[in-house]
């Protein structure tokens, strides 16, 4: 199973963001139909990101970017 700082790398990567621009909101490692993934949240500049990754390969199974609210 990766590590929970892999898992956020790779998210970072797919998503094109820098770990110094990143702030997370979650990294939780669960379970879904079985499968053991990591469901990752983090926001960057004015965009949220939701990604879910698989915790043993490591393959990016959903990712969603959107414009996050501002009071």
């Amino acid at each position: 199973i990766l590590s929970k700082s892999k898992a956020q790398s790779i998210a970072l990567a797919d998503a094109g963001v820098s770990s110094s621009a990143a702030k997370f909101i979650r990294v939780e490692l669960d379970r879904d139909d079985g499968t053991r993934v990591y469901e990752i949240e983090f926001t960057a500049g004015d965009l949220e990101y939701e990604y879910e990754i698989d915790a043993k390969s490591g393959k990016v199974l959903s990712s969603d970017k959107e414009y996050r609210d501002r009071d």
